[in-house]
């Protein structure tokens, strides 16, 4: 099955899939602002033209990175605004998806629930291929991507 990762925050939503001859391809919806309120509407719209690059590259279903709580309350209703709208706008190009908990896709993959985000990367480097200098989500997005192969079998 062909599976794409995403990782969602109010600043970037980045997705990563793969290529027919096996390449890892990452995209990064961002947007500048001050406040996640600022940002949010072209973030998401952004991310509607995504979504539909996925369903143009053959994607069949997608796993999301689920938002860790914020540091505080408002931080954690503009993530579940963000993680809505993603989930809306997958559902609208008809593609399906599931929640992953960082820590699941990190054991899986690195063997560690908790790793850092230098053992993300230098993991991400060495097992996907991604080359060096990407911003970390980057590398997140292509891990939660091969976590899904992995669990669905593609």
């Amino acid at each position: 099955m062909n599976v794409a990762g995403v990782d969602p925050d109010t600043r970037a939503i980045t997705t990563a899939w793969f290529s027919p001859s096996g390449h890892v391809l990452v995209r990064r919806d961002e947007q500048k602002g001050r406040i996640a309120e600022d940002r949010f509407y072209g973030l998401v719209k952004q991310f509607v033209a995504t979504a539909w690059g996925l369903v143009q590259n053959g994607v069949e279903w997608v796993y999301i990175e689920r938002p860790p709580y914020g540091v505080n309350p408002r931080a954690t209703i503009d993530q579940a605004c963000v993680l809505g709208a993603i989930r809306l706008i997958l559902g609208d190009a008809g593609l399906h998806y599931s929640l992953v908990d960082p820590g699941t896709w990190k054991r899986v993959l690195i063997g560690n629930g908790r790793a850092d985000k230098p053992l993300i990367k230098e993991w991400a480097v060495r097992a996907l291929g991604l080359e060096d200098g990407r911003p970390q989500d980057a590398y997140d997005a292509a891990c939660i991507c091969q976590y899904g192969r992995l669990v669905s079998g593609g």
